[in-house]
Order: structure tokens, then sequence, then C-alpha cells
């Protein structure tokens, strides 16, 4: 009995205690490359198929499991970002993009745009409920290769005098793929943007979007 007594006590401590720790994750440091459109991450361990989802909708697989190549990114509004693996066990991991900014009623609403007159695109958007009293909206045309932008070239108004209306008179010269933003300023607030891309499919066509709402044909 004493060397059985004996026996335990000299037992490493190592081999009493279980020390439950999650296994690494396979995908890990996911992070936003605006400047190439593309999602990344830091890969360990053996996965299968990787895919990238935008708000749990599958649109692209993953290059050499590394990265996914994106399109268009949203500029303004907060969309959710998912890598998911379909190793034993399957795993998936999210960020949102880009980071919220203000508040987000006070961004423009139901921004839309459509073509009109055979070459003549208007935009049109209202003022966010949460809007300060002296907020001014501009309207801006981002090229999707370089980042520049270019600001709308004559405005429409309201009764205050904001900005809620854009007219550009030649669309051919716009490119198939087109994104618009529309910021805002107010005194001593901040003011999200708000974006919509336009697929342009020929002079004269209907816009086809992504944003939150339609806009009326006038």
């Amino acid at each position: 009995m004493a060397f059985l007594w004996l026996a335990l006590c000299v037992t490493p401590a190592c081999c009493l205690l279980h020390k439950d720790e999650d296994p690494e994750p396979p995908i890990k440091n996911l992070r936003m490359q605006p400047e190439t459109r593309r999602l990344t991450w830091d890969l360990s361990g053996n996965v299968s198929d990787i895919g990238c989802f935008i708000n749990s909708r599958l649109i692209t697989k993953a290059v050499d499991k590394r990265y996914c190549q994106f399109r268009v990114l949203p500029s303004c509004q907060v969309t959710n970002f998912t890598v998911a693996s379909t190793g034993d066990p399957p795993f998936s991991a999210g960020i949102l993009y880009p980071r919220p900014e203000g508040h987000p009623e006070a961004a423009a609403q139901r921004l839309g745009c459509w073509v009109h007159d055979v070459d003549f695109l208007t935009c049109s958007w209202e003022a966010g409920r949460a809007a300060p009293g002296d907020v001014q909206y501009r309207l801006y045309r981002q090229d999707l290769k370089t980042y520049e932008e270019e600001e709308c070239p004559r405005y429409g108004v309201d009764d205050r005098g904001t900005h809620i209306r854009c007219h550009f008179d030649d669309v051919s010269g716009l490119g198939e793929h087109v994104q618009f933003l529309v910021k805002g300023t107010g005194k001593g607030a901040r003011i999200p943007c708000s974006d919509l891309t336009v697929e342009l499919a020929g002079i004269g066509e209907s816009w086809r979007g992504w944003g939150e709402g339609r806009a009326p044909r006038r």
C-alpha cells in the first residue's frame, strides 16, 4: 500500500490534469484588401474546398485556398463576408466590411439610377431620417479600376436646398459597370455614405443595380 501511495504522489502533474484546448483554427487573420478586392487569410492545417459568402450567399470559391477575388466591393453598406471550409470538422470565419461609421439612418436612402431619353442618366435619393437639418449630400461616380471619383455635374434640390438628384448627360462614357457614392456632411455629425453599383446593358435600357431601393422612372 505504501508503494502504491508513493507512485501516485510522484506521478507528473501533466499526466493527472487534462487541459481542454480548442485546436488551432485552419483559417485565421481574415482581412480585406480593397486595393485588389481580395479577401485573404492565413491558412494552417489541411482543408478541402473553401468558399466565400456575402450575407450568407455563396459568391465564389477561393483561389489556391488563399484568397477570394471579388469584382466589386461595397464602399458604404456594411456587409458580412464569410469564409467556410468543408473539412472535418467544417469551419467558418467572418468579418464586416467596411467598418460601420456614423448613424446609418443619417445616410442617403433609396438611392437609385435609371437611363432615359436615350443617353441621359439620372440618380435620385432621399435624405436620411436621422440626418441633421443642415445636411448636404454629394454624389460621386467611382472608377471601379482606379477608385478615382468624379462629382456629379448637375444637381437637383428639394425645398431646403438639399441635393436629392443628379443628372449625367452622356451615359455612353460611363462604362458597363458604374459605382455611385452619395456622401453626406453636416455640422457635428458623422454621416455614412450610400453606394450603388449599376450595370448598363445598353443605352436606353432600364438600370439594374445593387442597392436598397429603386427610384421611379421620370
